[in-house]
């Protein structure tokens, strides 16, 4: 993959770079720019779903005050729990 120019976007800490192009005979670089953009937004190593069905996602790093996870509340409604749990 090759970059081009200045194209970048940054938005409440996401980045995005638009300058991606992969020639369109490049299979490899093409299944690799596939695989980056699907990839799950968590590693579900990084989840785990509580007994009180609240869910904790571990955090890559500890944050400066020292959190190193995150729970949510407890979901509720149709496909609530996390997938094969």
């Amino acid at each position: 993959m090759r970059t081009r120019g200045p194209r970048p976007a940054h938005l409440e800490g996401f980045d995005l770079r638009a300058n991606v192009r992969v020639g369109p005979s490049d299979r490899a670089r093409l299944e690799q720019l596939c695989r980056y953009v699907l990839r799950p937004p968590l590693a579900e190593d990084r989840l785990r779903q509580l007994t009180d069905r609240r869910v904790r996602v571990a955090l890559k790093r500890a944050w400066h005050d020292g959190t190193t996870h995150l729970l949510s509340s407890a979901p509720t409604g149709k496909g609530a729990a996390l997938p094969g749990r």
